[in-house]
């Protein structure tokens, strides 16, 4: 018996009952967030505003710097979702 006659005698895969659906179907979704992400973090650029009233980074130690952006922190989340 050849290794091809193993491969010609081979059952199809079961079907799963998962859905299933090749990866890059999804692209045009995941360029169309990306964009949408980049043209966000453009238009934060142009307003520091925000940024300057909430972001005060203690550099006295390792400690204190996190502690000083838990509010810079919470707030991205919040924005991100």
């Amino acid at each position: 018996m050849t290794i091809a006659t193993c491969f010609a005698t081979e059952q199809p895969p079961a079907r799963s009952d998962h859905f299933e659906q090749a990866v890059a179907d999804s692209n045009p979704l995941r360029v169309a967030q990306a964009n949408e992400l980049e043209a966000y973090i453009q238009a934060m650029k142009q307003d520091s505003t925000a940024l300057r009233t909430m972001l005060h980074p203690d550099y006295s130690s390792p400690k204190a710097f996190e502690a000083s952006l838990r509010e810079y922190r919470a707030a991205f989340c919040n924005r991100i979702g």
